[in-house]
């Protein structure tokens, strides 16, 4: 994982386990982590927004909501819908992903001067042997690998992204 000590990391936190031990690596690692929880329903902040806050709170470091109801709403589920209605099952996850959850993160880096933004996925991201670009990988854990719901990320948000799980196995 390419990070500085000092650096400015935001990090996505759901207040589940695998995103608050991405958010705890960073920190254990010298990073400056700005949580932030992704409010994806409408109503505003929900219990696991709190769960976050309070997983934040216990590793020192700062927490952002973001509501992101009406975008997911528009770009996620209504698409999706759409393609149910004829028959088809997409899936919402490789969308929400790039257009939504990676877009927000990297907004909000940019308005706090950060350069990465980390997510708890289960995923890799290397060079591509050429050297011009970077490529996404399995997870080393083959039971927890999520790199199918990133399939979708952009070169420019692979370029930005960490994810700190991606070495581990679950049990680690």
């Amino acid at each position: 994982m390419e990070t500085r000590s000092g650096e400015t990391v935001v990090v996505a936190m759901s207040g589940g386990v695998d995103s608050s031990a991405a958010a705890g690596l960073l920190v254990r690692r010298g990073c400056r982590v700005l949580g932030a929880t992704l409010v994806m329903a409408d109503g505003g902040a929900c219990h696991e927004a709190e769960v976050a806050r309070a997983v934040a709170g216990s590793l020192s470091v700062e927490h952002r909501t973001v509501d992101c109801a009406a975008a997911f709403r528009e770009e996620v589920l209504a698409p999706a819908w759409r393609e149910y209605d004829r028959g088809r099952t997409p899936s919402p996850c490789v969308v929400c992903n790039d257009r939504i959850k990676l877009r927000t993160l990297a907004a909000l880096a940019d308005e706090v001067g950060a350069r990465r933004i980390a997510t708890g996925h289960y995923a890799r991201v290397e060079p591509d042997p050429d050297g011009r670009g970077v490529a996404l990988l399995r997870g080393v854990d083959k039971d927890k690998d999520q790199s199918y719901f990133l399939h979708g990320l952009s070169e420019r948000h692979l370029r930005r992204v960490l994810f700190p799980l991606g070495e581990l196995t679950k049990t680690e």
